[in-house]
């Protein structure tokens, strides 16, 4: 091979590289040339003190250090011939050195052209320089975009046909070309903002960027939606074995991590693109729902309505599209599932009544286990619909045991109150329609759940009492005895006759329907008062008539005596008044 060969070689290898050294030599041969043209009157002014004087010696010394960075450009051109990868990569961090040099000379040259007028010889020097630097560049940026976009096209072609082992690399490599690429963008609008500071017109500049960065964009908003789908591809294959119960081949796998590789590499470009539209003031809400809706990521970007409206219409979109798709299926599945449920909630009252028949459990525990029925048959009818539509209702259990961990931890104190409802329907301290004291409240028993018990008051008031509270306090059953005593006491005066007053006592609870005779009644003189006696009376009755008698026996025993001439003493104090010890007056006087 020939020395012109090898070069050629080499050159197509490292275009990008050549330009870049192109950009420098034509930038610093143009830069020296407009500029050297005042050097003699630089000279002659150099020695002069004043502010003029000093900037053009700094516009010198900027443009011989362009001159000389050109110099060692051209030295490290020539040493990268023939140089392995991993020496290439040391030469081109030389190469990126001297180009920040370079860049930090134009830059000098700016704020001098800043601080002189433009008017001056010096100005229209610097000014034509840079000028003509910067649009140089501008050009040359434009075909190194050209040519990463030309080998982008011959990457992407190569995609097709390649072996499944070898599209990792090959997509590694596609993802290094678009960062070039966005690199090199970014580089042409830090151009254009260096030719708006200069006070350059960069309209065309702009427009070709603005156009550039829509086109690029639709660019990789096709290829992400081809990536997807080739994911997509990929997965269900793989999902496709696994059901089956094999393992994916490699090549489903080789070809999965590819798709992710390829998407990685989109959406950071996708990124970058949108950062230099919004920079432009080019609205980039298009492509930044599409990363979300690739990626799944919720980013700060939602914050902008476009994004968020942009995410619930495509949402909105794929539910209808998937209705259209699957809704007979689906329908029919979702009444295969209805059918069991209802199947098996017919059989569970089928089942509940025939245990009744056997066997009637108290109220209390029967009322719950009435209520349960329903939920109960439900959940299992809808798992057996699903295992005979041929979903695996295990995983689901699974899930659901999970779930009930995590919600067990959350709710402690209600898992307490479900436990202290089992100990109450296992002892069954009381049932329904029954008259208790728990908790704090008397009443009578509604009925009860897994968390709380219902007890109305005699005044109609409900109360939720926590089933927690009523177990670890003391519990009274008013109902549970089938009789119940009332107590009464009545005054009897000293002057009355206490056994005639006791048998009259004795004869007018007889009278009464509620009072039963056995036991019999206890009626005796329980306290001597100043005033009067109290008499004590204890009669029985029915546990369902408790309240009737003791509403009625105070009044019904007050009438009684009353009938016969029994007065009701009330409280009177004798006073003894005597003259003795009065003033004045003597014993015995």
């Amino acid at each position: 091979m020939s020395h012109h060969e090898r070069l050629r070689n080499f050159l197509r290898a490292h275009t990008t590289l050549f330009i870049v050294v192109l950009i420098v030599f034509t930038t610093s041969q143009t830069a020296f040339a407009e500029v050297s043209g005042g050097e003699a009157e630089l000279d002659t002014v150099a020695a002069k003190p004043d502010p003029v004087a000093a900037n053009r010696v700094k516009a010198r010394e900027a443009v011989r250090n362009l001159e000389a960075a050109k110099q060692e450009m051209r030295a490290l051109y020539k040493s990268v011939e023939g140089t392995a990868e991993e020496g290439f990569d040391l030469k081109r961090l030389e190469i990126r050195e001297v180009l920040e040099g370079m860049g930090k000379d134009i830059r000098e040259l700016l704020e001098i052209l800043s601080a002189v007028e433009m008017s001056t010889a010096l100005g229209d020097s610097i000014q034509n320089a840079v000028e003509s630097s910067l649009r140089f560049q501008a050009d040359l940026a434009r075909d190194v975009d050209a040519l990463h976009s030309t080998r982008l096209a011959e990457a992407n072609d190569q995609r097709q046909g390649m072996p499944p082992e070898s599209l990792g690399r090959l997509e590694v490599r596609i993802g290094e070309a678009e960062q070039l690429l966005a690199g090199n963008l970014a580089r042409i609008l830090g151009i254009g903002m260096m030719q708006e500071k200069a006070g350059l017109d960069a309209s065309g500049l702009w427009e070709w960027t603005d156009g550039r960065l829509a086109e690029h964009a639709k660019q990789l908003e096709i290829q992400l939606q081809l990536a997807v789908m080739a994911r997509r591809r990929a997965l269900e294959q793989i999902d496709a074995a696994q059901q089956i119960g094999i393992s994916p081949d490699d090549e489903q796998l080789l070809r999965f991590q590819a798709a992710e590789i390829r998407i990685a590499a989109i959406i950071s470009g996708l990124s970058s693109i949108t950062d230099f539209m919004e920079t432009r003031g080019i609205e980039p809400a298009k492509y930044r729902l599409m990363v979300i809706q690739a990626t799944g990521e919720i980013t700060e970007h939602i914050l902008n309505w476009k994004v968020l409206v942009g995410l619930v219409r495509g949402g909105a979109i794929d539910i209808l599209g998937w209705l259209r798709q699957n809704a007979p299926t689906a329908l029919l599945r979702l009444g295969i599932v209805i059918l069991f449920a209802l199947l098996f909630r017919l059989l569970g009252w089928f089942f509940w009544y025939m245990a009744l028949l056997f066997r009637r459990p108290p109220k209390l525990l029967g009322n719950l286990l009435r209520r349960m029925v329903r939920p109960t048959s439900t959940i299992i009818g809808v798992l057996a619909g699903l295992w005979f539509l041929g979903v695996d209702p295990t995983t689901l259990l699974a899930g659901l045991g999970v779930m009930s961990i995590i919600v067990g931890l959350a709710l402690q104190d209600s898992l307490g109150n479900l436990a202290a409802g089992l100990f109450i329907l296992l002892y069954k301290p009381y049932d329904i329609d029954q008259i208790v004291l728990a908790g704090g409240v008397l009443g009578r028993v509604k009925g009860m759940g897994l968390a709380n018990t219902t007890i109305i008051t005699f005044d109609n008031r409900r109360f939720f009492i926590p089933n927690r509270k009523i177990w670890g306090d003391i519990i009274e059953n008013r109902s549970l005895e089938k009789v119940r005593r009332v107590q009464a006491t009545v005054r009897v005066s000293y002057d009355e006759d206490i056994v005639k007053v006791l048998q009259s006592i004795g004869e007018i609870l007889k009278e009464s329907d509620l009072i039963l005779e056995t036991p019999a009644p206890a009626i005796f003189v329980s306290k001597l008062d100043d005033s009067w006696l109290q008499v004590s009376v204890w009669p029985w009755t029915k546990t369902e008539t408790w309240w009737d008698l003791e509403t009625e026996l105070p009044l019904m025993i007050r009438v009684g005596l009353a009938k016969r001439g029994v007065t009701v003493p009330y409280p009177r104090q004798a006073i003894d008044i005597s003259s003795e010890g009065q003033p004045g007056t003597q014993p015995g006087a």
